[in-house]
């Protein structure tokens, strides 16, 4: 396979699963607020949601204090952030496009619906109908597309990428939100309003991982950091755990390397594999500070993401002489 055409399939996975995760943010975020009886500009919950974007300091630069219509806009549409969902779709698009011969055809049809359905969503429409139908059009499109990859694809070179880059931004992005999370949180005042608060907010992390019916299963009671925190982070049968991320990333490269699409010295497989253990390790024992430990994870995944740019799409931007944007935007932190 092209080092162009297996970067492209990658970052489609990539693109795809961060407008997704967004999208999920956003949605839990609202109704998270209209829970807790918060006001639309109550930054507790808004400000955090832009620190798990990664796109804080970019939307300062042009905004005031956030607020429900201001990062809505800003996390969906705004051309100023390159990150905001249509921006994710839209490079999606552009790079099933140069592969559309390696996908089904229902999932390049997939993406153009989508993309030519955001278009349909002015500024005017998004304050008018909300940020939920939006959120949920968009997650209930992807996750239309995913079905079509699970099902529509052979488990090739073509298959692993996508769903390397699919899982790779979900540990990363998973990582970050749990910190950010664990972060806001512990800088409230310890009183019986934020305590309450704190039960809704570790119950908007559920939400927002898709984990509220998963999580009951496995816990009674109101959702504690405790156990919100080692659910998302260890439980091998969840696919937004960390640990479930991990171990589909390195799947996805064992299985690229047996099918001799991916050098077997790369340095990707070593650090997923490190990351991995790190897990196995915590689980079952005090993490300590978890915030530092969350960010660890992070790194890590960002860092895998550097490696396998070098590993397999290095020769690529080589050959255009031009600048990795694409691969520091989906890494920005």
């Amino acid at each position: 396979m092209l080092a162009r055409v297996a970067e492209a399939l990658y970052l489609t996975g990539r693109n795809l699963e961060r407008a997704e995760t967004i999208a999920r943010l956003l949605e839990s975020t609202h109704s998270t607020g209209l829970e807790a009886a918060l006001g639309d500009n109550d930054i507790r919950y808004w400000g955090p949601l832009l620190e798990t974007a990664g796109d804080r300091e970019v939307f300062e630069r042009g905004h005031g204090a956030p607020d429900q219509s201001s990062v809505g806009w800003f996390l969906t549409f705004s051309p100023d952030n390159p990150d905001s969902i249509e921006g994710c779709i839209r490079r999606a698009r552009e790079q099933a496009h140069s592969v559309r011969d390696r996908l089904p055809v229902a999932v390049w049809e997939g993406l153009n619906e989508t993309y030519l359905e955001l278009e349909s969503w002015s500024p005017g429409r998004l304050n008018r109908e909300g940020i939920y139908p939006f959120s949920r059009a968009l997650r209930r499109s992807a996750a239309m597309m995913h079905g079509q990859i699970a099902t529509g694809m052979r488990r090739d070179d073509a298959w692993y990428f996508m769903r390397l880059g699919r899982f790779l931004e979900r540990a990363w992005a998973s990582a970050r939100w749990l910190r950010v999370s664990v972060t806001s949180m512990a800088d409230d005042q310890v009183d019986e309003v934020d305590a309450a608060l704190a039960t809704q907010l570790w119950g908007g992390v559920l939400e927002a991982a898709g984990a509220t019916e998963a999580y009951a299963t496995r816990h009674t009671g109101v959702p504690s950091p405790e156990t919100v925190l080692r659910f998302l982070l260890f439980d091998e049968r969840f696919p937004r755990s960390l640990t479930f991320c991990f171990g589909e990333v390195e799947m996805c490269l064992v299985g690229l390397i047996d099918d001799l699409a991916m050098g077997r010295r790369g340095r990707a497989l070593e650090l997923v594999q490190e990351g991995a253990a790190e897990l196995a390790r915590a689980d079952g024992r005090n993490l300590g500070d978890p915030g530092e430990f969350l960010a660890d994870l992070e790194q890590t995944a960002w860092d895998v993401g550097r490696a396998i740019h070098t590993d397999c799409f290095a020769a690529t931007h080589l050959a255009r002489d031009v600048p990795d944007v694409q691969v520091q935007s989906q890494s920005q932190n």
